[in-house]
């Protein structure tokens, strides 16, 4: 995914009930969701807030009606397709390298799933 980055769309605050749960000052344009004890870390182009709920339910609300395309790329983290930017191998351990510049790690029961995105989304 390298070259120009893609346009992100960033969706009405209303439009999606998530999004309810957030501070204003974080926005919505969403990067990453990592599930901290009983709380998401919901992470912005603006910052951060931790909203308490299951990551599995956060991912079930931006996956609805007013979807916010992503991928659970691990059993603890949800990344926005919009800043997905590339997937990198370490030590035979895979990670996706968001826009941020944060590396997410991909468990391998997700892995193929996540190749297959990065390449569609590549062309």
């Amino acid at each position: 995914l390298s070259g120009e980055p893609a346009a992100r769309s960033v969706p009405d605050e209303t439009a999606n009930p998530f999004f309810q749960r957030l501070s204003p000052s974080v926005g919505t344009d969403l990067v990453s969701l990592q599930a901290r004890d009983h709380y998401v870390e919901a992470t912005t182009a603006n910052g951060r807030d931790l909203v308490l709920m299951r990551l599995g339910d956060a991912i079930e609300q931006l996956s609805g009606e007013r979807e916010v395309p992503g991928m659970r790329v691990h059993r603890s983290w949800w990344v926005a397709n919009a800043h997905a930017e590339r997937l990198r191998r370490t030590n035979g351990r895979a990670f996706i390298v968001l826009s941020n510049g944060t590396e997410v790690p991909v468990s391998r029961g997700y892995l193929a799933a996540v190749r297959k995105q990065l390449e569609e989304a590549a062309g």
